[in-house]
């Protein structure tokens, strides 16, 4: 039998978008917050493998949308918060069921609930790709004979891009 090509496989479906809000902590001097904004982030994945000989594909189509669709549902209408950003200090309150938010000498109070903390520095495009990039290789159970790309849309025409 010959040497299958390395083919891809790509997954770009309607319901591959969540919507989350955010905010970046600007490196000006001295540091401030842009304000607090949602967007509908909308993500294409490519995973690039060998064709299996006996199914003839390089993973499921179906198994694949519904693992990268589980990587998303948490993110679905929370507060995407950077756990390892130095300018930040977070404080929840299991009591209340409220996590403050401090930066500098403001301060915001949301429902625990709504919060997500990501171990990030940043909630910035490239970064949030990066990190939905980590999780989907470990849901998808991926070994190094296979390469994802994962593009991850902020708005209309802006977007970032991980391979790997």
């Amino acid at each position: 039998m010959r040497h299958a090509p390395s083919t891809t496989i790509l997954l770009a479906c309607d319901d591959q978008v969540f919507a989350a809000s955010h905010f970046l902590v600007l490196p000006t001097s001295p540091p401030t917050v842009e304000p607090l904004h949602v967007h509908d982030w909308r993500v294409t994945l490519a995973i690039t493998g060998e064709l299996d000989p006996e199914v003839g594909w390089v993973l499921d189509f179906v198994e694949s949308h519904k693992k990268l669709l589980e990587v998303l549902a948490p993110l679905q209408n929370r507060l995407l918060l950077p756990k390892q950003n130095d300018a930040l200090r977070f404080s929840s309150n299991e009591e209340t069921g409220q996590t403050e938010i401090y930066f500098s000498d403001q301060k915001w109070v949301r429902p625990t609930s709504e919060c997500l903390f990501l171990p990030i520095t940043q909630v910035s495009t490239e970064l949030l790709a990066w990190e939905l990039h980590v999780r989907l290789m470990a849901a998808l159970n991926l070994d190094a004979q296979f390469a994802i790309e994962l593009t991850l849309e902020e708005a209309p025409g802006m977007s970032a891009v991980v391979r790997g």
